[in-house]
Order: C-alpha cells, then structure tokens, then sequence
C-alpha cells in the first residue's frame, strides 16, 4: 500500500527549485481507543472550553498563545495506562510538561513508503555527487539557526512589548523545469568550484 504525503513543496537552491514530498517517518504502535459515554456508549466530542468562564470557545475565538518564561527539559521514562513511555519532563512556571519521545522501532523505514523508482543518468548521478563533494564539510550544529523559531520569538517578543505586528505572506516561486534542473544544478557547480 503507497504512503500518501503529507506536504508537498519545493526545496530552494539559490536560483532553481526542486520538488518534495514529506512523508511521515513515525507510525503509532499502540491501538487506539476512543471515549465513550458510559450510559451509552456514544462516542464524545473533544470542545476547548475556558478555564476562567468554564464555557466552550468557538474555533474563530481562538488563537495561539507562547508563555515568555523560561524552562529547563529533562530525559525520562514513565508508566502510563499500563504502558511504558520516554520522554522530557520540562518545567513551566509552576507546572511540570511532559512530551513523549519516540521508540527507534516506531520510525518509518523510507524503504516502506513504496516512492517510485527515478532512472538516472550518469551525468546527473556525477552531477549530484560532485555538488555534494564539493559542499561537504565537518558538521557543526552551532553554526545552524532555527530561522523559524528565531523569527517566531521575535514576533512573540514585539507583541509582549505592547508593539503592533503584521504577517507577511510568503511569494510563490516558479519551479524550475525538469528539463533545465541538470544544466541549473551544473551551472551551480561551476560557481562552487
């Protein structure tokens, strides 16, 4: 059975865009079970409801909130519904989170995702394989920024302080023909070296 994707969009390389697909790498294990009313067994409906007003909120009424203090996370393991868990024990103000980790046995193996074979040429393999050549390196993880979260925070910080914000929509990039990647990829090369 093919793994539907999840996401589809475009990696960007300086001037040339390559299409992706993102698939999940995680799969549940456990069976899940649903909640029921007891008198009759028909299954409930999940509602966020105001803790102050204790009354449902409406999805149009809701939005995202970000706590500004900062916590400390910690690896740990519990059990929960008879079932053993590994996770991170954070702090938030006065309450304890805690997120659950993944067991090695529940990532998706790609060879599972059933992605169609791609013939390539020798020039295009030679092509790949000398732009990685040429752009490898000792991996530094401190030299890598989380844009996103960066930003995020930036805008989480603007709003705190009282300051007005606006969202910019990204632009749409035109994706480079498959017939002009491998002379785009080239070019590209010739520049690195």
């Amino acid at each position: 059975m093919a793994v539907r994707a999840i996401w589809k969009g475009y990696v960007h390389f300086g001037s040339f865009d390559v299409p992706v697909k993102l698939h999940t790498a995680v799969r549940e294990q456990r069976v899940q079970f649903h909640l029921l009313h007891s008198r009759d067994h028909v299954r409930l409906r999940q509602q966020m409801v105001c803790i102050h007003e204790k009354v449902p909120v409406p999805s149009e009424e809701q939005v995202r909130g970000f706590e500004l203090e900062e916590g400390m996370e910690g690896i740990c393991t519990w059990t929960m519904r008879k079932r053993s868990y590994v996770g991170t024990l954070g702090a938030r103000g006065r309450v304890p989170r805690l997120g659950t980790l993944r067991y090695s046995d529940e990532v998706v193996p790609a060879a599972s995702l059933d992605l169609p074979a791609i013939e390539l040429s020798d020039r295009e393999l030679k092509a790949g394989i000398d732009l990685v050549n040429q752009l490898s390196g000792q991996f530094q993880p401190e030299n890598f920024e989380n844009e996103h979260q960066k930003k995020l925070q930036e805008l989480i910080d603007k709003k705190a302080s009282g300051e007005k914000i606006s969202i910019l929509r990204p632009k749409r990039r035109k994706a480079t023909a498959p017939d002009k990647l491998l002379e785009t990829l080239e070019a590209s090369l010739k520049k690195v070296v």
